[in-house]
């Protein structure tokens, strides 16, 4: 399973963004980044890699490094 390519896709599906934005987005600082649309990254990610997040891994997702290590270390545990 590639988590990069899988996870850009779901980024740039939900958050309206093209290639070059994925690793310079921002929670803090997208227009597209709201509390829904995190929340549709969240179940998406779900979905996708087949996994469970918490309320604390749903917190430390904050740009798209902190969620493809996240994800990372869930797949890899």
């Amino acid at each position: 399973m590639k988590i990069d390519s899988i996870l850009k896709e779901i980024f740039k599906d939900i958050l309206k963004i093209n290639n070059s934005e994925i690793n310079s987005i921002d929670q803090n600082k997208s227009k597209n980044w709201d509390s829904v649309n995190h929340m549709n990254l969240i179940l998406e990610i779900e979905r996708r890699f087949d996994i469970i997040l918490d309320e604390n891994d749903v917190i430390k997702i904050k740009d798209y490094k902190s969620c493809h290590k996240l994800i990372n270390n869930k797949l890899n545990d």
